[in-house]
């Protein structure tokens, strides 16, 4: 599953909205639906508050990041 997939079903899961999480981890929530979307790409830091937020280690977070980065090339 793609990053951005995942994030949103964790989002879903935790029963939160774009408006909730995105003002938990201090981005717009055009940015964070972006992000679900894989329209956009996430800094370290969004993933590492994201991981945060679901109780995810920040190192899966930055090898799914990594993992789709290479995809791409």
């Amino acid at each position: 599953m793609a990053l951005g997939r995942q994030i949103k079903a964790e989002r879903s899961a935790a029963g939160l909205t774009l408006e909730e999480l995105s003002a938990r981890i201090g981005v717009h929530k055009n940015t964070l639906h972006n992000y679900e979307k894989g329209e956009r790409e996430m800094t370290y830091g969004v993933l590492a508050a994201l991981a945060h937020e679901f109780g995810l280690d920040s190192i899966w977070a930055l090898v799914r990041a990594a993992e789709e980065r290479a995809d791409r090339e």
